[in-house]
Parts: structure tokens; sequence; C-alpha cells
């Protein structure tokens, strides 16, 4: 479980340091959250069923976070492409917005680093799509 046992190693780094580390800001998958309705129907039963273990991974990385103790955002995109970045990406907390399959990975980049300088998003799960 490469991504949950990450996420330990990362936090459990934070501690041994000793380090005033207030927030933590991941990214993991808008197919975590099982009962996603705007997800294709095709995605819920072709893709979902092969990437059982990975999502199941991705949830207990969610899980190992929530209970740090940090200030944390888990961002949750849906498929990632290379394109030109829009600027026009819509943004929901623990759901995909409508219609959305898609989001750069310069628009999704663009929203970490916004969420950074100016926090929006703490303790929630926002779901990013064009």
């Amino acid at each position: 479980m490469l991504v949950s046992a990450s996420a330990g190693a990362a936090l459990g780094a934070v501690r041994v340091a000793r380090r005033d580390v207030g927030r933590l800001i991941a990214i993991t998958s808008a197919g975590v959250r099982d009962d996603d309705p705007e997800l294709a129907l095709w995605y819920r039963l072709l893709v979902r069923p092969l990437l059982r273990d990975i999502y199941s991974d991705m949830r207990l990385m969610e899980d190992t976070v929530r209970t740090s103790g940090l200030d944390w955002t888990l961002v949750r995109p849906v498929l990632l492409v290379d394109r030109d970045p829009t600027d026009t990406y819509r943004v929901r907390d623990d759901a995909t917005p409508r219609r959305g399959r898609t989001i750069t990975r310069t628009d999704l980049a663009r929203f970490i680093v916004n969420e950074v300088d100016r926090p929006q998003w703490s303790r929630r799960t926002p779901t990013l799509a064009q």
C-alpha cells in the first residue's frame, strides 16, 4: 500500500523532526468516493473495479491524514490531462462537479498553490474538474 505508507512516513518524519508543520495538502482522486453520482457509469462499472486496491489505499491515506492532528486539505481531481490550463475549473466539497470529467495538471497545481497562499479548504476534500 504505497500511498498510505507514504503518508504515514511523511507524517512520521514531521513528528521526528519536531518541526512546526501546521498544514498538509495531499492529492488523492475523485474516484475515492464510492457513491459519487457524477462519475460516469462506464467508469463505475469498468475502471473502479480494476482500481479497487488503489482507491482503498487512497482512502486509508486520507484517514491517516485526517487523524494526524494537522490542518489538512485532501484534493481530489478527476482525470488529469496534459493540455493548456483553462483557469475555469470548478470545485465542490466532497463531490465531483456536475459533468466534470477532466482537469489540466496546471489547473490542479494552481489550485494547490492558491490554497497554500490563501487557505479556503481547511479540513475539507475539494474535488476539481473543468
